[in-house]
């Protein structure tokens, strides 16, 4: 029996693995990272390692109610609700029973701790309920989440990889032609697009190596007719069909859900290929019979100028047979990455968000690829015109899209930073130990494969602080989509009166509202203190006035929450959510 009960651990492994490969094709990268943790608490949890309340700890943090604050925080350096989840934590977990002890008498080596850039990589100092140096996978996690939840998504990776195994991680990028194999005439290929991304090129390049005819339709108001024709076309002569942007035609898609069941008579090397942003009312049998892909932005320098040289023909890359194209096509890539990789600060890379594509990358290629020529034309000058290149790449190419004049000043910088007469120089570094390669295409590829560094702010010309700013944000979007698809979890307490759980929630929410003066008692006392004569008396009554009418807004949304909960009141949709949202200790 052991021996059959080691084969069907096994055989559960592989399933459970191969299953995630086939359904990780179609998420994108943030809703993996959280499909891969329930999966580990999950697996965890059928072990009998973890606790369905020390799960609820990890995705619901400081209760709505604001926990146990009977015994003061030691140090001043603590924030409040990182103090609070630290006592969630001892009553939660045995083994992290005298963590507050711990941080009370360690004071000085939990705050180098805290402290750290990576605290997730550092050894915490000791905790005497923990019985051993390093604390187990889980425990670790929540560690981590109560008290620097800006790292959390980084330290989810060692938990999986601890949990599930290294092959969890796999980020090999979805690959068209592996899709393809598999496809057959009646299969859809969707492949899901997200900011900045857009297979067709890629589709097109494949196609025109396998020499398929490719019928290319953009979808949208007026063109279902012709879509139609060109399916009917593509299904007898056996081509490639490529709907463009199906998420503006979904009726037609509803019409080709039902088209695709009653084909019949259908050319064997027929391929439909799909794309389409995400969409709640993309069609749910079109889905269910087609190979589903999603294409995003690669997060990261070194994955950035992966992905613009493996898409790179060959026929680009020698152009132009002079020595200085190829180190401006290489300055100009690793442009397009930093570009690129500044749309992850959100506001702090750039006021708005822009979907700079590897569209705009080709097409400023080929405006560099143009003055390149024109050097060998005798009808010019011998001199590139850097002027010339500055302006068409940073104020026609990539800043037609750029709306604030902030942002196409930054724009504008970091072209003429390394879009210059430098680059061309053989000592010219991009960053410290990282110069300008040479050589062959593959030479290239190499050099990026050997690029070793960390893609911190410094190097965007961002504030040393983004890289916090950001993780805090990766951190909350987490444990939002974390919460939402364990919206069936019920508190850990009160689960057989839940009603009364609400009950007594709102009622501390409410008895936490300041109260005790009124507007009129504001104004007289400014009048006292030299009335709106002085500026911060002005600055202090508007401040004092919008904080009022907060309070009295969510005092009467308290009533009325509660009124609801005793059935006086008939709940809208609006007060239905909040109560949920609360329910889940999650900010309505």
């Amino acid at each position: 029996s052991g021996r059959a009960g080691g084969r069907v651990a096994v055989l559960v492994d592989s399933l459970t693995l191969d299953t995630f490969k086939e359904v990780r094709q179609g998420m994108f990268d943030r809703d993996r990272d959280v499909l891969l943790v329930l999966l580990a608490v999950r697996v965890q949890q059928d072990r009998g390692e973890v606790t369905a309340k020390q799960i609820a700890c990890f995705i619901q943090g400081v209760a709505a109610s604001g926990g146990d604050t009977k015994r003061p925080k030691p140090y001043r350096w603590i924030p409040d609700g990182v103090w609070i989840m630290v006592l969630q934590l001892q009553e939660a977990f045995p083994l992290l029973r005298d963590l507050p002890d711990s941080i009370q008498h360690f004071g000085d080596q939990w705050r180098s701790w805290f402290d750290s850039e990576r605290p997730e990589a550092q050894k915490h100092p000791e905790i005497v309920s923990a019985h051993a140096e390093a604390l187990p996978a889980f425990p670790h996690l929540l560690l981590i989440r109560s008290m620097r939840a800006d790292r959390v998504v980084p330290a989810t990776k060692a938990y999986i990889r601890l949990v599930l195994g290294e092959s969890f991680l796999d980020v090999t990028p979805n690959s068209i032609e592996g899709a393809l194999a598999t496809a057959t005439e009646k299969t859809p290929l969707v492949l899901i697009l997200s900011a900045g991304s857009d297979p067709t090129e890629t589709v097109l390049n494949l196609a025109k190596k396998l020499k398929r005819e490719v019928l290319a339709v953009s979808l949208g108001k007026g063109q279902d007719a012709i879509a139609r024709r060109t399916i009917d076309t593509g299904v007898s002569i056996g081509s490639w069909v490529l709907l463009q942007n199906a998420h503006l035609g979904l009726p037609f898609l509803t019409e080709l859900e039902h088209s695709l069941l009653r084909m019949e008579a259908v050319e064997p090397a027929f391929r439909l290929w799909i794309t389409a942003e995400a969409a709640a009312d993309f069609p749910i049998g079109i889905l269910q019979v087609a190979i589903k892909m999603t294409f995003e932005q690669p997060v990261g320098l070194k994955a950035s100028l992966r992905k613009t040289f493996a898409a790179m023909p060959r026929d680009v890359f020698e152009a132009v047979n002079r020595s200085e194209w190829r180190s401006m096509l290489f300055s100009l890539s690793f442009l397009h990455a930093l570009l690129v990789l500044r749309g992850k600060y959100g506001a702090l890379g750039f006021s708005a968000q822009y979907d700079f594509s590897s569209v705009d990358f080709a097409v400023a290629a080929r405006e560099l690829q143009t003055q390149m020529e024109r050097l060998d034309s005798k009808r010019t000058a011998k001199e590139l015109s850097w002027d010339a290149v500055h302006y068409m790449i940073a104020k026609v190419h990539y800043g037609a899209a750029v709306a604030s004049e902030l942002d196409r000043k930054v724009l504008h910088a970091l072209v003429e930073k390394y879009l210059t007469p430098h680059v061309l120089d053989s000592t010219f570094h991009f960053l410290p130990g990282f110069a300008m390669p040479s050589g062959d295409i593959h030479a290239y590829k190499a050099a990026i494969e050997q690029l070793q560094i960390s893609d911190s702010p410094e190097v965007l010309g961002l504030a040393f602080n983004a890289d916090f700013v950001s993780s805090l944000d990766q951190s909350d979007a987490f444990f939002e989509a974390l919460s939402t698809l364990e919206s069936n979890a019920a508190p850990a307490a009160d689960t057989r009166d839940p009603a009364g759980y609400m009950a007594r929630m709102l009622g501390e929410i409410r008895s936490k509202i300041p109260s005790g003066w009124t507007m009129s008692e504001v104004k007289n006392s400014i009048e006292k203190d030299g009335g709106t004569k002085r500026a911060v008396n002005i600055a202090f009554g508007h401040e004092l006035a919008r904080v009022h009418h907060i309070n009295e807004a969510l005092r009467k949304s308290l009533v009325n929450l509660q009124a609801s909960l005793e059935g006086t009141m008939v709940p809208s949709e609006e007060m239905t959510e909040a109560l949920q949202r609360l329910a889940q200790r999650r900010v309505p």
